[in-house]
């Protein structure tokens, strides 16, 4: 089973017409890149909070989760899924004020197996914990890691007989209470020490990809939880509820690891920890895995960076994988390792207007269609933002094919429109090549003035629809017209000459025995 489909309306960052993204009939992984602000993070929380909405008892209408610019409560996540063996629990959820079909079995168990890991969770690995130099990752493993894992000594999950425990809090010391609850806690104990030295056989394999085999060694510290039969029933709780831990570095303990420790290193710990316990869940009923990764790569160094695709290939190949950065470079370099035929690759942008910020999402980069979309739902500043990226895309693209040449900038990426045009402009005569009629070249400047120009964006209020509307034709004219001028020119480059073949080695003297 694979999610097929993503379907995101007026959800944190994400507001107006729906955003939709579409992973192929086979559901493909997806790779996101994504400036800051601009929705990366929160189509990240988007899959998270649909998956964890039943458990958390999460309103879609409520803050965190409706977008703060709209006052209607049509938000909405929905997933869609696929099953070769046509399950019937294959088909789309939604998650929104009218529907709820998060509580469905389906959704409960992936969210149970599910892998989310971004760079606030990995620092809870190695931050100082209240005012202590050690490092506890008690509640970060019952409460997340773990938390779905049967303990195998009471077959419950460690989440469970946790909570379990902890309300089991006697009023009195009873004898007849006191044995069970400490029954319970020994059970809990039990379970935890033999799955913590499941996770630390892991741990040990993860660090050996980043090359840490025979420098970085874990412990983890357990002595166990204890009741502190207090007298009181407000000091009444648990002593111990400690799992340190403990790292060698090149055979010497360090106590306070976290102080001594580069930041590559902690955060190669920390992923090794996280990846091992994701690879401890359960077995999904329906097969389904998933594991999301949002920025978990910053402060990283490409030489760590690159072990992480090697374990991603090694140990969660049967994973369906959402990975989202806002590092271009990492972002191209895993597009390069990755390939299309298992991956789709999507890009968001973020731009400001003088109402909301618009998010602007790269997929087959037909922005013009997007644009109508805009126009139609009258949100007419966000159809100029994405008229705007289209116009500058074609320019781009037309430059490079032509050999135009444009204003040198050390980042091509953010190249002027401008620029772009005026080069294109300086060109537009039969010793390059033909074609893009005067007419439609002042019809351009006219709404690349009041419409396309960045600079135009102070005066937002004066946009005009029917001028919106006139644009998207004009943009879509420019598009034809370009178009038609590469593919003429393509169509006229001469072949390409014929090489001849080399001559044959002149014949050399026979060479020595050999013996």
């Amino acid at each position: 089973m694979r999610v097929t489909s993503i379907e995101i309306k007026n959800f944190r960052a994400f507001k107006g017409i729906p955003l939709k993204i579409d992973l192929a009939s086979k559901g493909k992984n997806l790779l996101v890149y994504g400036e800051n602000g601009s929705g990366k993070s929160s189509l990240y929380l988007a899959l998270r909070d649909f998956l964890e909405s039943a458990s958390k008892n999460s309103d879609i209408t409520k803050f965190p989760f409706r977008n703060i610019f709209v006052s209607t409560n049509d938000g909405f996540v929905k997933l869609d899924f696929v099953d070769d063996a046509s399950d019937p629990d294959a088909k789309l959820y939604e998650w929104s004020s009218l529907k709820r079909d998060t509580a469905e079995a389906l959704i409960l168990e992936i969210d149970k197996t599910k892998g989310f890991i971004d760079y606030k969770a990995l620092l809870r690995t190695h931050l100082l914990q209240n005012e202590s130099d050690s490092v506890n990752i008690f509640n970060l493993l019952v409460t997340s890691l773990i938390s779905n894992i049967t303990n195998d000594i009471t077959s419950r999950t460690f989440g469970e007989e946790w909570k379990k425990i902890e309300s089991s809090i006697p009023y009195r010391n009873y004898t007849k209470y006191l044995v069970p609850l400490e029954r319970r806690i020994k059970g809990f104990n039990d379970g935890l020490r033999v799955k913590l030295d499941e996770l630390k056989a892991k741990v040990e394999e993860m660090l050996r990809y980043f090359g840490y085999e025979d420098v970085i060694a874990l412990e983890f510290g357990f002595a166990g939880v204890s009741y502190n039969r207090a007298k009181r029933y407000e000091d009444k709780g648990f002593d111990n509820r400690n799992v340190s831990l403990r790292v060698k570095f090149f055979n010497q303990d360090l106590a306070e690891h976290q102080h001594v420790l580069n930041e590559a290193k902690l955060s190669a710990i920390a992923m090794a920890i996280f990846f091992a316990a994701v690879l401890l869940q359960p077995d999904p009923p329906h097969g389904l895995r998933l594991l999301a990764l949002d920025d978990m790569l910053i402060g990283v160094d490409m030489s760590h960076r690159l072990p992480v695709l090697d374990i991603l290939d090694n140990y969660f190949k049967d994973y369906q994988l959402f990975l989202f950065t806002y590092d271009r470079a990492w972002y191209e370099i895993v597009k390069l390792r990755v390939g299309e035929k298992r991956w789709k690759h999507v890009e968001l942008f973020a731009h400001t207007t003088d109402e909301h910020d618009v998010l602007v999402y790269a997929d087959d980069r037909n922005f013009l269609e997007r644009a109508k979309e805009y126009l139609l739902a009258h949100d007419y500043k966000a159809s100029a933002i994405y008229q705007r990226t289209h116009f500058e895309l074609i320019m781009k693209r037309f430059c490079e094919k032509m050999c135009v040449k444009v204003k040198y900038t050390s980042d091509q990426s953010r190249l002027m429109a401008n620029d772009l045009w005026t080069a294109i402009k300086s060109e537009r005569n039969p010793k390059h090549w033909t074609g893009l009629t005067d007419k439609l070249v002042v019809d351009v400047e006219s709404y690349r003035k009041f419409i396309l120009n960045e600079l135009s964006h102070a005066s937002w209020s004066t946009i005009i629809p029917a001028e919106v509307g006139q644009s998207i034709t004009v943009i879509g004219q420019l598009d034809a017209e370009l178009n038609a001028i590469m593919k003429a020119k393509t169509a006229s480059a001469p072949p390409p000459a014929s090489v001849p073949s080399p001559a044959p080695p002149p014949s050399l003297p026979p060479g020595p025995a050999t013996p």
